[in-house]
């Protein structure tokens, strides 16, 4: 099971960052909203953000 999330093009382009490193920020901003609020356990937010455990903490 996956999960797509579709953002429009004009938000795309508002982002400040090189077009390869937008998947990954996006991933990691998530993976770290989640784990703040108790959503995700550390270990699976580690996993979202495609990060090491020294990395993530």
């Amino acid at each position: 099971m996956g999960l797509q999330i579709l953002i429009s093009d004009s938000v795309l382009q508002a982002i400040r960052l090189p077009e390869q490193r937008i998947e990954q920020e996006l991933r990691q901003e998530l993976a770290i909203a989640l784990y703040s609020q108790d959503l995700l356990s550390f270990g699976k937010a580690r996993e979202l953000a495609v990060m090491d455990q020294y990395e993530f903490g």
